[in-house]
């Protein structure tokens, strides 16, 4: 085919305001997709964040859209977006599944003629799946709830795996997830219960519902002798990890199922790819037009001796070709592979799948069949809108045929030497025509195949980033080991749940223990090793978690945390598998932590990841001999609203008028255990104000003494089962963390025994008392020995006589006394017929012998000797270890409240900064100034006037947690006020104020 080679024109540019003024477009690609008027109860959206790859996808065909930048991610990655457009094309060539149509005026029928393809770029062909709401996602969650700040929070979530309220429910009203659940790679066994990756979402579209209008989607267009519904449903799972190696991709898996009457051939599926690099980020829309396009289907490594089978094509900057990049941002690549197709029709005489065999009895999957390339003003339905169908049909099954001279001229592209290969055009071409670059799209598919009426096939494919290149092909290579492990691989623990707590310069963080019962489903190790903390004031999404760590070629590989805590295992240093990664010093664990480094005002954002130990080169960690790899670390999270281990927090003060909260512990009747129990309040704002009963349970793990705690209000068990009872921290609950000391057995407790008088003088005896137990399990009891005139007979040896009788304070009885053997200073008869210093003295209590107390002088010769008289008392407190259903114990709290104001609460009201000078250090966009009133009460009103008394603004604060309001320095019409001096003030609902006056130096 004759071409002639041309150079791109420049667009026009024109500014438009999409979103925020903050953004410019080109107008010709404002509006990149014609809407259809498809069926809105049933449409709904999906985050995959999980990863640093962060998109969306809805399921009216849009697998990636710019529409609504810059909040709703579209292959946002470090920052930045790069696929504004990505969407799924099906077609069939004409056959008898051509319909046949009657003409609106004449009445007269006709056979619709020409291929139809399934497609969203040109139109809208695809919608939700009837019934989506209430069969597929539940529409009890929003976008809204996960993110915020855009135009579609009240948009339903599809079913999302870490959002069970996003779930449907089944015909009893419970919870269900639609999708796949896992796969063992190594048994082929179903994990009901399990899912495969971080994040999952789960929808379905089909080409042939009825829109709003009650049309077909895939007769929307009203274009009545074109394209027709090819009665094809998709089900579409769509996987997002945080694990390391996993985190810049995400897996599409698509099931095609032809539920029309026609058995298909001649069918091909493929995308429509429409990527700049980069096109914007969350203040700015550069909307690249200078990439170069390419494909890969297979490619030899020698070093590995090996070929890798890629079946990818991407989107790159042409700045390859100097090295020459702006920031690493253009040196991204966003590609799309493909993992599964259908397979090959038999004896097709072609080796699809790059093995070096030809038609193998088990079949060939397709793999990459067609590439083409052309300019956005070119993509199909353009050039001839008469002609869509037709021509994307040609273009996605590589058919040169019938073109027309324009046609000609926009599809189908040979090598630089004139040679034409109909189903790859050539990237060469690309680059000697367009040194600079163009705004590239490409269409690449895979076929023909055949689909019978009721038969399902799959298509899987991965949308995936590399921080350059080679990045790109290492992530493929991991993408396609994972597809063949059924998308699973070594995972890291569990992510915690994490909550943030403000404070007065600083920033308290707590969270729970899910991460340290995890077992890696490769290995089957409960493999857990520690916690890292990160901290940011930039929004999560840019990815800057403070100082980078880079490996030998200088690619970043992750970022310096700002607390570490493992497990005293010997498992520290650098990872030997990636000594970029440090797998920390044996700290020990904890489960709060507090951050002293912050301003109040500051808007941070705190992560807390768990990782593993990874797969260890020794038999002791690793006696299954699995290969080594490195440490596992979950994802940081780029959402507040939906990563449980991300949180926003402004650190600051309680108001004014606050009053904190408190807890008290008492224990309930019968019980004796009296080990130390401290409550310590994490965090003051989740303190319910409940009551909770402390028990104790020795039969979940028999031999091994456990606690739980129950809210008596809810009679839930808010802690389950927590083995620390050794001073560790135990779980938190509700704001508070218990700290249990259990006694390992009876003994006195000298701070709480001692001498004292009956009269309530005070002691003067020096004696000692020694406490000993008399058998093996004797009772728990405290014991008051006291010297009286009458004293006690003991039973043993006969007639023998103490000046003193020993009372259980438990029982309330007096203990029958023996005294034997008598101390060794005993040297007359006189003093061995009488009680002396250092004879032993055992009690007999129900017919046992439980305790022996030795009385003896004080062996400090430098202590005057002063033996004990009448009215002399020592009472012996001992150590009791809890016993399960014996001791109770209440703790009793009371919820935080804010008090009536008082003057001198107004008089801490501030204004900060004060004076204004361009902005404050706690504004993290530039385009958002603003002061701070800080130290307000509860609730109050705060009004803004010049010096000539003219209201500027009215400030509404009202919350129990937080003193501080801030003010956009915008008055009453939206606009910027002057610099100058302003008085403010503040005044409560019962009349009290606050005047002040503050400063704006522009």
């Amino acid at each position: 085919m004759a071409r002639r080679f041309w150079r791109w024109l420049p667009v026009v540019l024109v500014a438009l305001s999409v979103a925020s003024n903050s953004f410019g477009a080109d107008v010709s690609k404002q509006s990149k997709v014609l809407h259809k008027a498809n069926k809105t109860i049933d449409n709904a959206v999906g985050i995959l964040d999980a990863g640093k790859l962060q998109h969306a996808v809805f399921n009216d065909g849009r697998l990636s859209t710019w529409d609504y930048r810059p909040k709703v991610p579209a292959a946002f990655y470090k920052g930045w977006s790069y696929i504004p457009d990505l969407s799924l094309m099906i077609g069939v060539p004409e056959g008898p599944w051509n319909p046949t149509r009657k003409d609106p005026e004449t009445g007269e029928e006709y056979k619709i003629k020409g291929p139809s393809v399934s497609a969203t770029f040109v139109g809208g062909d695809w919608g939700p799946k009837a019934g989506s709401l209430g069969k597929l996602h539940s529409g009890d969650m929003t976008l809204g709830d996960v993110l915020s700040g855009t135009a579609l929070g009240s948009l339903p979530l599809m079913a999302t795996s870490t959002l069970p309220e996003s779930w449907p429910k089944d015909e009893n009203g419970n919870r269900r997830w639609p999708g796949p659940w896992a796969i063992d790679p190594n048994t082929g066994e179903t994990l009901v219960g399990q899912f495969t990756a971080d994040k999952e979402v789960f929808f379905a579209m089909t080409d042939y519902d009825l829109n709003n209008n009650g049309v077909p989607y895939a007769d929307h267009d009203a274009l009545l002798d074109q394209g027709f519904p090819l009665g094809l449903e998709l089900d579409v799972w769509v996987l997002s990890y945080g694990r390391s190696y996993a985190e810049d991709f995400l897996f599409f898996v698509t099931k095609i199922i032809n539920n029309s009457q026609w058995d298909y051939s001649g069918m091909y599926v493929g995308f429509y790819d429409d990527s700049d690099v980069p096109e914007y980020n969350l203040t700015t829309t550069i909307n690249d037009r200078m990439d170069w396009m390419t494909y890969i289907l297979s490619e030899y490594d020698e070093q590995n001796d090996t070929t890798y089978n890629y079946n990818m094509a991407f989107i790159y900057d042409y700045r390859y070709g100097t090295g020459e990049f702006p920031s690493p941002a253009y040196k991204v690549v966003p590609a799309i592979k493909l993992l599964e197709t259908p397979n090959a029709p038999a004896n097709d005489g072609i080796d699809n799948d790059h093995d070096g065999v030809v038609d193998e009895p088990e079949g060939e999957q397709l793999g990459l069949t067609d590439w083409h390339w052309f300019e956005w003003e070119n993509r199909p339905g353009s050039v001839d809108p008469s002609r869509t169908e037709l021509i994307t049909y040609k273009v996605i099954s590589g058919d040169t045929s019938g073109l027309k001279p324009e046609e000609d001229d926009a599809y189908f592209w040979p090598a630089p030497d004139g040679t034409l290969d109909p189903h790859f055009d050539s990237p060469e071409g690309i680059q000697e025509m367009f040194p600079n670059g163009l705004d590239c799209v490409f269409i690449m598919s895979s076929g023909p195949f055949d689909l019978a009426a009721g038969d399902t096939t799959t298509f899987a494919f991965c949308l995936l980033m590399g921080d350059d290149i080679d990045d790109a092909k290492f992530n493929a290579r991991t993408a396609q080991f994972m597809y063949e492990l059924n998308y699973m691989g070594a995972d890291p623990p569990k992510t915690p749940h994490v909550v943030a707590v403000p404070g007065d310069g600083k920033v308290t963080l707590y969270w729970d223990r899910v991460a340290e019962e995890s077992v890696d489903i490769m290995t089957g190790y409960k493999d857990f090793e520690g916690y890292k903390i990160y901290r940011t004031t930039s929004p999560p999404v840019n990815n800057e978690w403070g100082q980078k760590i880079y490996d030998g070629t200088g690619q970043e590989v992750g970022f310096l945390p700002v607390a570490q805590f493992d497990l005293k295992d010997g498992i520290t240093g650098l990872d030997p598998q990636y000594p970029h990664l440090d797998r920390g010093k044996d700290t020990g664990l904890v489960h709060t932590w507090t951050d002293h480094n912050v301003k109040n005002g500051v808007t941070y954002w705190y992560t807390v990841t768990a990782y593993d130990r990874g797969v260890l080169d020794d038999p002791k960690w690793n006696p299954d001999g699995w290969p080594a790899l490195n440490y596992l670390e979950t994802a940081k999270g780029n959402n507040p609203g939906s990563d449980p281990n991300l949180v926003e927090v402004v650190p600051g003060t309680p108001p004014s008028n606050f009053v904190e909260p408190s807890v008290s512990v008492k224990p309930l009747e019968g019980t004796l255990g009296n080990g130390p129990i401290n409550v310590v309040i994490i965090d003051e704002f989740a303190v319910t104000g409940h009551k909770y009963t402390l028990s104790f349970d020795d039969t979940t793990q028999p031999g091994t003494l456990l606690y739980d705690v129950t809210d008596q209000e809810t009679g839930q068990m808010v802690v389950k089962g927590a083995k620390e009872i050794s001073g560790e921290e135990g779980p938190i609950f509700d704001g508070l963390r218990l700290e249990i000391v259990n006694y390992p057995g009876i003994e006195i407790l000298e701070d709480s025994s001692g001498w004292y008088r009956a009269d309530g003088s005070e002691p003067k005896t020096t004696w000692l008392v020694e406490m000993k137990s008399a058998s093996p399990n004797p009772p728990p009891a405290d014991y008051e020995i006291r010297f009286t005139d009458e004293g006690t007979d003991a039973f043993a040896p006969r007639g023998f006589h103490v000046p003193f009788e020993i009372v259980n304070l438990v029982t309330g009885e007096k203990a029958d006394i023996g005294v034997f053997p008598q101390s060794p200073t005993d040297s007359t008869d006189e003093m061995k017929a009488t009680w002396t210093s250092g004879d032993v003295v055992n009690l007999r209590e129900g017919g046992k012998f439980t305790y022996k107390f030795i009385i003896k002088q004080n062996p400090d010769t430098t202590v005057e000797n002063i033996p004990p008289t009448t009215g002399d008392i020592y009472k012996a407190v001992t150590t009791k270890p809890f016993v399960a259903g014996r001791d109770f114990y209440e703790v009793d709290t009371e919820h935080f409240s804010v008090r009536k104001v008082v003057s001198e609460d107004l008089e801490k009201v501030r204004v900060v900064p004060n004076p204004y000078i361009v902005s404050t250090e706690w504004e993290i966009d530039p385009n958002e100034p603003s002061i701070h009133f800080t130290n307000l009460p509860s609730e109050c009103t705060i009004s803004i006037f010049t010096l000539t008394g003219e209201k500027v603004a009215r400030l509404e604060h009202k919350s129990e947690t937080n003193s501080t309001e801030p003010w956009n320095m915008l008055n009453f019409n939206n606009q910027e006020v002057a610099y100058g001096l302003y008085l403010y003030v503040v005044e409560t609902p019962d009349g009290a104020k606050k005047v002040g006056k503050f400063s704006i130096i522009r």
